[in-house]
């Protein structure tokens, strides 16, 4: 409850790192709105571990299902911003305000 939010800390990371890690987040990500937003904010891949414990008592169709439809949201989010690809994916449709 008290830590930072990673997308907040995020582009600080990138920042720092300067493109010589992959950056790696995890930490609350349920959608694939959520997977959009860490990407345009310069992650490298995200991890949705949380998100798959549920559908995981449904066995592998449930876990499958579950990213399917991740995946799906993530193609619809893409698709309203105009972004092709996941290395398309940039900043410039994330309102960023750093109080």
């Amino acid at each position: 409850n008290y830590a930072v939010p990673p997308l907040q800390i995020l582009p600080d990371i990138v920042k720092a790192v300067g493109g010589n890690l992959t950056i790696a987040v995890d930490c609350g990500f349920e959608s694939g709105m959520d997977v959009f937003k860490a990407l345009a904010l310069g992650a490298d891949c995200v991890c949705v571990g949380r998100a798959l414990m549920e559908p995981l008592k449904e066995g592998a169709e449930g876990v499958a299902k579950r990213i399917n439809e991740m995946n799906s949201e993530l193609i619809k989010v893409m698709a309203r911003t105009g972004f092709r690809t996941l290395a398309d994916i940039d900043s410039s449709v994330i309102w960023n305000r750093r109080i």
